[in-house]
Parts: C-alpha cells; structure tokens; sequence
C-alpha cells in the first residue's frame, strides 16, 4: 500500500496542487483545510506524513498543532514538513523547528525541491 500524506493547508488552489502533484507520484493524499484538524482525526488517519501551513489567516494555529502531535506519543514519530511563506514568524521558530526535525520548505516552492523533502521525510522515519 502506497505510503499516505496528509496536507493542511487553508488555500484551496494549495491543497488541489498537492492532491495532484503527490497522486501522481503514487501517494494516497488526504487534504484539510482546517488548521485545528481534530487531533483525534489526525490520529485515526495515521498519515506517514503531515505537510502543513503554518500560518494560517497570520496565526500560529498550524504550528499549535505541529506542538500538540509532537506532545502525543502516538503521533509524535509522524514526520512533518512546514510550506510556508518566508515570515518573522518562522525566522522565530527557527531553533524549535531544527531541534524537532521539521523540515521547512518554502512557499513558492520548486516542485522537485518539495519531492526530494517529501522523500528524505519518508526516509527518516523509517530509520
């Protein structure tokens, strides 16, 4: 079974590149367009990874939920990468985000850039 990404991102035009963009690479792609995904729901879902917007609407919401599926022991090993645009917000978050491994790609993104993140992900886990 192919392996399932997960996107949380609150722009539409966002999510349907992704659901195009990794189906054709051979994912299964769940996306959302709630930041405050019930963690529950990202529980049962079980994704191999989380691709999320950290600021949504100029908020910290998504990286309040990056900081509770890191909390869980049930989800903490679910690798994350942050697409995001460049902000003060993010240069902020610079040291947690190295210490927690998130990857971080930058929106607007190359397409081969954001494949190779998405593979190192996948491959970090399984180590």
């Amino acid at each position: 079974m192919s392996q399932l990404i997960m996107v949380i991102d609150d722009h539409e035009d966002t999510r349907t590149l992704f659901n195009v963009l990794l189906s054709e690479e051979g994912y299964r792609v769940k996306c959302c367009s709630e930041p405050l995904v019930p963690h529950g729901g990202i529980r049962s879902t079980k994704p191999d990874l989380l691709i999320v917007d950290q600021l949504f609407a100029h908020d910290r919401r998504g990286w309040d939920l990056i900081q509770q599926l890191k909390s869980d022991p049930a989800t903490t090993r679910v690798p994350v990468i942050l697409c995001v645009y460049p902000s003060p917000a993010l240069d902020e978050l610079n040291q947690e985000l190295n210490a927690q491994k998130i990857e971080v790609v930058l929106k607007p993104f190359d397409i081969d850039d954001m494949l190779e993140a998405i593979k190192k992900a996948l491959n970090t886990c399984k180590i």
